[in-house]
């Protein structure tokens, strides 16, 4: 579910955002040419992968307790 979060954050539209709704188990990682922002590294972030960081895999995760299990599906990258 793809949602657009211009009207959420102040109804102006100066501000633009969206998101990306899963429930945590899809794997953003098996296919980095056709999700190059969640699994590619990124320079802005030093080289970090956001789907290795953020992904049910990752250290997030594991800090949440729910390694292997879900993961946090968000990002926010600004470009």
């Amino acid at each position: 579910v793809v949602h657009s979060l211009t009207k959420f954050l102040n109804g102006h539209g100066n501000a633009l955002g969206g998101a990306i709704v899963e429930k945590g188990d899809f794997n953003w990682g098996a296919n980095p040419d056709k999700f190059p922002i969640l699994a590619k590294p990124c320079d802005s972030y030093h080289g970090m992968v956001f789907y290795d960081v953020f992904g049910k895999d990752g250290p997030v995760a594991e800090m949440f307790g729910t390694k292997g299990k879900t993961g946090m599906s968000f990002a926010i990258a600004a470009r």
